[in-house]
């Protein structure tokens, strides 16, 4: 089983490819019989599509509760 956690791009970087390629190095790395599991939230659209385009399916819907917070580079 592989576990993702806290996948994401900053939005500078985004639809560029860089998710999918992350994405795509993974599921080359294992074998086809693995699962892979991951949140994403209800609203995040692009994060399913690109999930689902990858060949990856919906499992189920669990209602949890966590901190977001928004991570911020320091500057130098």
């Amino acid at each position: 089983k592989i576990f993702l956690f806290l996948v994401g791009v900053l939005k500078q970087y985004q639809r560029r490819g860089i998710g999918k390629l992350l994405l795509n190095t993974l599921l080359t790395g294992y074998s086809k019989d693995c699962s892979i599991y991951t949140e994403v939230s209800s609203n995040n659209l692009r994060a399913i599509r690109l999930y689902q385009g990858q060949g990856l399916s919906y499992d189920g819907l669990k209602y949890i509760l966590h901190y977001h917070r928004e991570i911020r580079r320091s500057k130098q």
